[in-house]
């Protein structure tokens, strides 16, 4: 009998309990462990080349797969933006590029941390020296391909690159001469649910923030007054020590263990555990001084003073590895005369609930052993981890 079937409140606690994300070896050992009753290692996901594998905790964290899973979904590049978008469709390369610039800010301050440069800009007639093995297979059934250390993109795919730098041109010629260019093109929509995984991206999102500085330097520059907040002033600012460390981190797995039919079935639940990156609780405090009545919003970013070998940063080097930590509004009450703002559990981006989709049933056989469902989505690419 053929019927429709639109699930209501599947309980997904984020993206990264399906197995998208998740390397193959780790499902063989989950299954392994249904029928054995033993469970292993899982095995490196990339070509140790460069030292990349220090920092896969951070570009094999759920929350940031689920960030880009997100930008794919609720903006997707096939929807018309001027009519359905929640953001301003002329804002979209506003977005765009404000939300994977923090990424890769974010990703470089992670390699800071590890004594590595920053990620090398990717060069279509040279090769990328990291290889790289997701050991990932696609929802379908079919394992994403790795890519081999020393590939050069232009010898791989030599018509796809010939596009792209015509097109890299055309922007480049129309930044210099002034034209503004505007096309409805791929944006965060066209991130894939695991790219923030592979090494290489993160080369492309060099290239791509060196366009987008060419612009920018092509605009007229700020002015003293565009910067000053006039009648405000910061007196201190003070922070507690912050302290990181990894902890196991328990993911549901259940959905992505294989289980025999249905009339056979036994109500069990598989969970599995990563090291991921979390903090100890800390504080800051602004005092701040006003002489007049306003309202204001405060950003806080975090980023380095000195290179990993310890050398000084001009403002123009270290604002490659600055992130937004943290964003919060003061409303006028809070600034007459000199109020303190003192922060910590609340902290902006170390942890967001992000949205909630619920999806509707249409019509459903009685006999259906699919369960009700909540889609919930936990956003954390900028975190230094849990609160």
């Amino acid at each position: 009998m053929n019927y429709t079937c639109i699930f209501f409140g599947i309980i997904i606690s984020g993206i990264h309990s399906l197995k998208v994300y998740d390397n193959t070896t780790t499902w063989h050992n989950f299954w392994q462990k249904k029928s054995a009753g033993s469970l292993g290692h899982g095995g490196q996901t990339e070509a140790q080349f460069g030292g990349e594998e220090r920092i896969d905790y951070l570009r094999e964290d759920p929350g940031l797969n689920d960030y880009l899973a997100q930008l794919t979904i609720f903006y997707p590049r096939w929807l018309d933006q001027a009519k359905y978008s929640k953001v301003k469709y002329f804002r979209r390369g506003e977005l765009f590029y404000y939300v994977f610039y923090q990424l890769l800010a974010r990703y470089s301050l992670e390699r800071w941390a590890n004594h590595m440069p920053r990620p090398d800009v990717l060069q279509w007639d040279h090769p990328i020296m990291v290889g790289y093995n997701p050991r990932v297979v696609h929802p379908s059934g079919h394992y994403m391909y790795p890519r081999p250390a020393k590939l050069v993109p232009s010898e791989v795919n030599p018509g796809g690159v010939w596009r792209t730098q015509r097109s890299e041109w055309k922007i480049l010629e129309d930044i210099q001469s002034g034209v503004i260019f505007y096309q409805y093109t791929s944006g965060p929509a066209g991130i894939y649910l695991t790219t923030g995984r592979d090494p290489a991206f993160y080369m492309f999102l060099q290239r791509l923030m060196d366009i987008f500085r060419h612009h920018k330097d092509a605009l007229p520059a700020y002015t003293k007054n565009d910067l000053l907040f006039p009648g405000v002033k910061i007196e201190s600012f003070q922070t507690g020590k912050l302290i990181t460390y990894f902890e196991r981190s328990d993911i549901e797995a259940t959905y992505g263990v294989r289980i025999p039919a249905s009339d056979t079935f036994k109500d069990y639940h598989y969970h599995g555990s990563q090291m991921r990156l979390n903090h100890k609780p800390f504080l800051y405090n602004i005092v701040i001084n006003v002489d007049r009545a306003v309202e204001a919003v405060v950003r806080i970013f975090l980023g380095p003073k000195t290179t990993p070998r310890g050398y000084p940063l001009t403002a123009e080097e270290a604002r490659a590895y600055f992130f937004e930590f943290d964003r919060f509004t003061v409303k006028r009450k809070l600034l007459m005369n000199s109020g303190r703002i003192r922060r910590g559990p609340e902290i902006k981006f170390l942890c967001l609930e992000g949205y909630t989709l619920n999806i509707t049933v249409t019509s459903r056989p009685a006999d259906s052993c699919i369960p009700s469902v909540s889609i919930r989505f936990k956003s954390s690419f900028l975190c230094l981890g849990k609160v």
